[in-house]
């Protein structure tokens, strides 16, 4: 004989239930399922509108270039994507 109670039971809206017997599985109504059932998100709720207002200061455009300072040189600038390439001195 195979037994087939307790059984646990499986809902998308409800947390899973262990049954005792038919009549109890029979009782807890349709939705419910011996197969585990995806679970329905309920969607969060909106946010809320009644955000306090901020001054901010006004735009003043992209920042400057900052300028060449006497003396330094501007090296040029290479793709991070590509490393430098390393050369190798042979000694003779």
């Amino acid at each position: 004989m195979i037994l087939d109670y307790p059984r646990m039971m499986f809902h998308r809206r409800h947390d899973p239930v262990i049954v005792q017997s038919e009549a109890e599985e029979a009782a807890l109504g349709a939705g419910w399922s011996r197969i585990i059932q995806q679970r329905d998100l309920e969607p969060a709720p909106a946010p809320s509108r009644d955000l306090p207002e901020i001054d901010l200061p006004p735009d003043e455009g992209p920042d400057p270039e900052p300028a060449e300072q006497p003396g330094e040189e501007q090296t040029p600038r290479r793709s991070p994507g590509r490393p430098k390439k390393a050369v190798l001195k042979r000694q003779v």
